[in-house]
Formats: structure tokens, sequence, C-alpha cells
């Protein structure tokens, strides 16, 4: 059996921070430096596009270490947990897409997230995506990560949480990503994902 291993890469200017246009540099829950973290931390950033004027805009971008991203999943329901675990499972063949990543003989960013990892769906043609990567120190983690999940998915999987879960991430977005002033309040923001 033919073991993979992680890559690391440059950081791509896609995952950097919109606000400073440089890499994350704190985590959002504990603000320790992830610059000098030693475990790895996630990269999520949310987009809404609007395709008749070829425009999008960021819902909500963060950096979360891995310590923070244990507890906040921790706190999930054990239903909710297993679900998502077995949402992903059998939607993403994480050794295939190992393997695809990695056989390039450079990383292309690009190419990793121009379509949705679980229904195939090319970034173009999605009015809502959410962006996921993983990274150590100033490095980006190549593996499974990164990858696109398009809206669809997203509701998905907010479909399978229990309502606790679903109060908790509230909590969450309430306190660390509100959203911002004109957004339509009709039209809630995406999910967070931690994984």
């Amino acid at each position: 059996m033919e073991f993979l291993f992680p890559r690391l890469a440059d950081i791509p200017p896609e995952f950097h921070s919109d606000e400073t246009g440089a890499p994350f540099e704190r985590c959002l829950i504990c603000e320790r430096s992830l610059m000098d973290y030693e475990g790895a931390y996630l990269v999520e950033k949310a987009y809404r596009t609007f395709p008749n004027f070829d425009a999008k805009d960021l819902i909500f971008e963060y950096a979360i270490c891995q310590e923070c991203a244990e507890e906040m999943m921790a706190s999930f329901s054990d239903e909710s947990r297993q679900a998502i675990e077995l949402y992903f499972e059998t939607r993403i063949d994480e050794d295939t897409r190992a393997r695809q990543l990695l056989a390039a003989e450079a990383f292309d960013a690009d190419a990793s997230t121009a379509t949705c990892a679980v229904n195939g769906t090319p970034r173009t043609d999605l009015n809502e995506y959410q962006l996921v990567g993983a990274f150590t120190g100033d490095r980006m983690i190549v593996y499974t990560t990164p990858m696109l999940l398009s809206g669809a998915v997203l509701d998905e999987v907010t479909m399978l949480l229990s309502k606790a879960t679903r109060d908790e991430l509230g909590g969450f977005m309430a306190e660390h990503l509100p959203q911002p002033p004109g957004l339509d309040k009709d039209v809630p923001a995406p999910p967070i994902l931690i994984f």
C-alpha cells in the first residue's frame, strides 16, 4: 500500500484575508499567532456571486487553530458530528482527492478549487460557495484540501445538523462573524464548516 504524504505550498492569495491582503495572522477564537502556532489551522471563506454583474461578495472569512476547531466540533451534538462525518466520507473519496492534488509536479490552487469537491459543479456556475484550506505557519497543507464546496452542498449539510448544533453555530456566527450591514436579512449567511 502506498502512503501519501501532504505537501506544503505557498499560501495562495485567494486564501489571504480580504481585509488585509495578507495571510491570516490570528485564530478567530483564541487570537493566538498562527505564524508561531505549531499545529495546523483552517481558513474558511464564504462567497455569494452576482453573475449578472460579474461580481462576488465575501460573506465571511476566518482562520481557526486546530485546538479551537476541535473544541467547536466537540460542542456539536453527537448526532450532528456523526451526520457530518458520514456525509463527507460517502461523498468525497479522500484517497483519490489527495492523489489528484498531489499528482501535479507543482500545486495549482486554482485547479484544486475550480469545482465543488462533492458534486463537481464548476465554480463559474455557482451563486454561493465556500473555500476551505488547511495551513501550518506560512504554508498551505496540500492533501485533501484546499477545496471548494457549493451552496447546494452547504444546504445539505445544514439540513443534517440538529437544532442544538444549528443554535450553537448561530451563536458563533453572531459573536464572531456578524453579517455585514445591508445584507438581505431574508438571505441567511451560509453555515460555517469546521472539519
